[in-house]
C-alpha cells in the first residue's frame, strides 16, 4: 500500500507541550547535554516509520506534534506519542504543561511554515494549565467522546479506553473539569513492539516519589504545579 502524502494544510490535532523552568536551563546548564537531551528524547519518543501519522516541529522550549490528518487512526497515534513524550520529559525531571487541538492547519516542514487557528487554541490553553500535563481544547473533546465511544464498543485498542477522562482540575483562571490526558497512568513498555505498547501501571508510588523528587529541588511559584500535580495523583 503507498504511502499518503502529506498536504500542506489540512484538518489536523496538533499537540502542544512547553517545557517548564528551560531560561534557567539555557543560562545555567551545559547546551550540548541539553541538546543531546532533546535529541534523545525526539528519537525515543517520535519515532518515524512507514506507516506514521505524526511529524514534529522544535522551537526550544517547545514541542509541537501534528497530525497528518483530522482522522481517529491519527489522533490514537497522537495520544500514544503524547503519553511517551510526557513521561520522557518527566523522567528528564523537567516540568510540563501541554494541550491537544484541533483545525485547519498549515504545516509546510520544508519551508518552516506552521500556522492555523489550533495553534492558537493550543498556546492559549498551555498557558494557563496549573499542572504537570496535558488538556483537550474544546476543537478537540468531540474527537475524544468520539474515541471513548468507541473504546467502549471495543472498537480500538482496549488497553487505551480510559487514557482521557474529564476531572476537575487546576488552571491559573481556575478550579473547573476538562478533559485531560492522564498520562501517569500509563508507561511505555520497553520489551519490545509486541502488543500492548503501552502498559497500565501498577502502582502510583513511582509517580509520586519522582514529584516528591522534584519538588525538593524547585523553588517558587514553580512548586505549585507540582504540588498540584501531586493532587491529581
Amino acid at each position: 500500500m503507498a504511502k499518503k502524502e502529506w498536504t500542506i494544510t489540512a484538518e489536523r490535532f496538533i499537540a502542544y507541550f512547553d517545557i517548564m523552568g528551560f531560561k534557567y536551563m539555557i543560562k545555567n546548564g551545559d547546551l550540548p547535554d541539553l541538546y543531546d537531551k532533546f535529541s534523545n528524547l525526539i528519537k525515543a519518543n517520535i519515532k518515524g516509520n512507514r506507516r506514521s501519522r505524526i511529524s514534529y516541529y522544535i522551537y526550544s522550549d517547545l514541542i509541537v506534534v501534528i497530525t497528518q490528518d483530522g482522522t481517529q487512526d491519527s489522533f490514537k497515534q497522537l495520544l500514544e506519542a503524547s503519553i511517551k513524550i510526557t513521561n520522557g520529559i518527566i523522567n528528564l525531571d523537567w516540568g510540563v504543561s501541554g494541550s491537544i487541538a484541533k483545525g485547519k492547519l498549515t504545516f509546510d516542514k520544508q519551508n518552516h511554515i506552521f500556522l492555523g487557528q489550533p495553534v492558537v487554541d493550543a498556546y492559549l490553553a498551555q498557558e494557563d494549565v496549573e499542572f504537570y500535563g496535558i488538556v483537550i481544547c474544546d476543537s478537540a473533546v468531540g474527537d475524544v467522546k468520539k474515541y471513548l465511544s468507541d473504546a467502549k464498543n471495543k472498537k480500538i485498542t482496549e488497553h487505551l479506553s480510559d487514557l482521557l477522562k474529564e476531572e476537575r482540575l487546576h488552571f491559573k483562571s481556575g478550579y473547573y473539569s476538562q478533559y485531560h490526558l492522564r498520562w501517569f497512568d500509563y508507561m511505555y513498555n520497553e520489551k519490545g513492539p509486541t502488543h500492548p505498547y503501552y502498559i497500565k501501571r501498577t502502582s502510583e508510588d513511582q509517580t509520586k516519589q519522582k514529584m516528591q523528587g522534584m519538588l525538593q529541588k524547585t523553588k517558587g511559584p514553580a512548586r505549585r504545579y507540582i504540588e498540584n500535580t501531586m493532587e491529581l495523583l
